[in-house]
């Protein structure tokens, strides 16, 4: 993965580098909240009884449709996050995996799943990636240990010191603000950014299109912010320094390949796993589509 670096600024002890990368996609992709404002797409429980790990989407509209690994959906029988990220073709239904991250409830809020503001923290779409690279290992199944997602979101609620009746994971953003809302904007060009604490990287994300990572960028950023806990005295970090980590983490990552198959929905899906890492490269026909690279903070 090769890219050319576009902006680099920092606030406090975050840094956060934004580039251009090369494999750029030419095909329309939207979404989930484009296409639920021009209502072209549903989304719901696979049955009337539902199944925890598993919903239908129905893309209406006469593009593709993108969701991001980690995105909350709100609704339904109970709250879910995305177990991958997902690209869905025009005028298609799919059955796509999920995690519950609300244990709490299972009785509909309404019937179909809405978007949420919000996508967890890299720390735990790194859990959750690391969970499914096992499982498709060992099953070829995108799927979580439900059980694992859970303990995840009963850790992160008592670390924050949040209370829910239902258990629901989204009840942690709607206590902590953004601390780093307009520190950062997106930068003029840029399809992908890498977060930094100190000289530790946290997650970088890398969109197929300009457009994806302009939707996508305030939401990455928030759940940064609910992820640090900003008062500790660390290192600074110079572009450089950056830019040279970066690099190191993705060739690293190639070399750790553990999968490349059928994706999830659409696309091929290469997934990538060490003792630092987790994450994947999600492609359509040779394309980016998404890459995410995520630091196993521990």
């Amino acid at each position: 993965m090769q890219f050319n670096k576009l902006l680099f600024s920092s606030e406090g002890s975050v840094s956060v580098l934004q580039f251009k990368s090369t494999k750029l996609s030419k095909i329309e992709i939207k979404t989930l909240n484009e296409l639920l404002k021009t209502k072209e797409v549903e989304i719901c429980e696979v049955s009337n009884s539902g199944n925890v790990n598993n919903i239908i989407v129905n893309n209406l509209s006469s593009y593709f449709l993108f969701m991001l690994d980690g995105d909350i959906l709100r609704g339904a029988k109970q709250n879910r996050i995305l177990n991958t990220s997902v690209l869905v073709s025009p005028n298609n239904k799919l059955n796509i995996p999920v995690s519950c991250v609300e244990s709490g409830r299972w009785s509909n809020y309404s019937r179909d799943f809405n978007s949420s503001e919000y996508t967890v923290t890299s720390d735990f779409r790194a859990k959750k990636s690391s969970s499914v690279n096992k499982n498709y290992n060992s099953k070829k199944s995108y799927q979580t240990d439900q059980s694992h997602i859970w303990d995840i979101v009963k850790e992160e609620m008592c670390l924050k010191k949040v209370i829910s009746d239902s258990d629901d994971y989204e009840a942690v953003y709607k206590k902590h603000s953004n601390t780093l809302k307009d520190k950062f904007k997106p930068a003029e060009g840029a399809n992908g950014m890498a977060i930094f604490y100190g000289t530790k990287i946290l997650n970088a994300d890398i969109f197929g299109t300009e457009k994806l990572y302009k939707q996508y960028f305030e939401r990455i950023i928030n759940a940064a912010s609910l992820n640090l806990q900003r008062k500790s005295t660390i290192s600074s970090l110079t572009e450089q320094h950056a830019i040279n980590i970066l690099h190191k983490k993705i060739y690293y990552a190639e070399e750790s390949i553990i999968s490349n198959d059928k994706a999830a929905g659409e696309g091929k899906e290469m997934r990538f796993e060490n003792d630092k890492f987790s994450g994947f490269e999600l492609t359509y026909n040779d394309s980016l589509i998404h890459y995410t690279l995520l630091s196993k903070r521990g």
